[in-house]
């Protein structure tokens, strides 16, 4: 997983004060932050412990159902 989906989780759901704000990985948006601002982000990130998130995470945050187990399902 990219270094930016840790700090679009991390920005959104992790950070003390949350960023709502679309990433300028996220495809054409002209309301995206600037990669400028990114990088100022990605950096307080580090300095947060670079924390990680799981697909998993991801997932569930986006509203699809996960399952418990991590055995494969076929």
């Amino acid at each position: 997983m990219p270094d930016w989906v840790h700090v679009w989780f991390w920005l959104r759901f992790l950070r003390f004060e949350q960023v709502m704000t679309s990433l300028p990985q996220q495809g054409v948006n002209p309301t995206a932050m600037s990669m400028d601002q990114y990088l100022v982000f990605e950096d307080e990130w580090e300095s947060a412990g670079a924390p990680q998130t799981t697909a998993k995470q991801v997932l569930a945050v986006m509203g699809a159902a996960v399952k418990e187990t991590d055995d494969i399902p076929f």
